[in-house]
């Protein structure tokens, strides 16, 4: 079977890349990893920045101010980076994917969503996913409920709160535990916390020193990548790893994700539009659209993550495993997100998702 492309929205130019503020008392803040905190602690011993005050939540990519670069839907990949904070010596980059009831300027207090986030690096680790629901909050927040799940035989529970900012959702994600992990393939210290960025599907994001970049994509074969850059200067040296990954957009498509909830928001809104509509009706629908979304029960699935691989950043091509099983004239979504991790830092230069078919 080929392996055919078929990429939108190839290009989003960025402003800004900033550091995630820490956070003063809370333990849904991420700490800044660039920042010197041993010195400075809150009274309830959380880190603070430099200058010994909580610095507000600002995380990382941001795209263009322009409002007609990208349609914005209600689906958005991105990436989580682990805080070198909690994790010095082997905090790594994973790929979200997050499904919101309506679009973001549609969303409204107790409106849903869904979302999987993947902790799998390596062949040995089994089941390394989190599946998740919430909903937005009165401060305009998308907040999971606890997420249970087994990662590297720890159990953990997990919870993210994100904000969009007109480009994308943006926020800290925790681990409820921690661990020393050693099992058969890795010994690590998982990261208790780090941030989490996602965006509009089919688009590409690029930090500030890359604003004027692009990415071209290609494929050779049957089940290569291709890769290009231009106008990256000398930034693609500085790129230590491309984290790839690849999900099955048919299997999403095929949950149905808030279809009981749509069809009781139509009702509602045809009540709402017809003038002769009895007010008693109208109320027991506000009702039961209410109740559908405070009832809402978890429908991703973890099959939907197919693979998740970090490379060396030094690559411009990369060819998926026979065992990544691409079914012909399946429907998939690419992928990569470049960061480097020098010293007690991380850095995020790009991120770029496309949907593309197995032919």
């Amino acid at each position: 079977m080929s392996f055919k492309m078929r990429l939108l929205a190839l290009i989003i130019m960025g402003t800004g890349l900033t550091a995630c503020g820490g956070g003063g008392g809370s333990n849904n803040n991420l700490f800044n990893p660039a920042e010197d905190t041993t010195d400075a602690t809150t009274e309830d011993g959380d880190p603070t920045v430099d200058d010994g005050t909580a610095d507000d939540e600002d995380s990382g990519l941001s795209t263009s101010d322009s409002g007609d670069v990208y349609t914005v839907e209600n689906e958005f990949v991105g990436f989580y980076i682990e805080s070198p904070q909690y994790d010095p010596t082997s905090y790594s980059v994973g790929a979200v994917y997050i499904r919101t009831f309506l679009t973001p300027d549609n969303m409204e207090e107790g409106f849903i969503f869904e979302g999987i986030s993947s902790f799998h690096y390596k062949d040995c680790q089994d089941d390394n996913l989190f599946t998740y629901t919430g909903i937005l909050q009165p401060d305009d927040s998308l907040e999971s409920y606890q997420a249970n799940a087994t990662i590297d035989g720890i159990s953990q529970t997990y919870n993210i709160d994100l904000t969009w900012d007109g480009s994308g959702y943006k926020g800290p994600y925790n681990l409820a535990a921690s661990a020393n992990i050693n099992n058969n393939c890795l010994t690590h210290q998982q990261a208790v916390r780090g941030k989490i960025e996602v965006y509009p599907l089919n688009t590409t994001q690029f930090t500030d020193t890359l604003s004027d970049s692009v990415i071209s994509f290609s494929t050779e074969g049957t089940r290569t990548i291709n890769w290009n850059y231009t106008e990256f200067s000398d930034v693609a040296s500085d790129i230590e790893h491309i984290s790839i990954s690849v999900i099955d957009k048919d299997a999403l498509d095929s949950i149905g994700f808030f279809s009981d909830e749509y069809l009781l928001r139509a009702e509602l809104e045809a009540l709402q539009d017809d003038p002769s509509a009895d007010s008693d009706d109208i109320e027991a629908a506000e009702q039961a659209l209410s109740s559908a979304l405070n009832n809402h029960r978890l429908q991703m699935t973890e099959d939907v993550f197919l693979f998740q691989q970090t490379i060396s950043g030094s690559l411009t091509s990369f060819t998926l495993p026979d065992d990544v099983d691409l079914v012909s004239g399946g429907k998939y979504l690419l992928n990569l997100t470049a960061w480097s991790s020098d010293g007690e830092s991380n850095f995020v230069y790009y991120h770029s998702s496309h949907e593309f078919f197995a032919n």
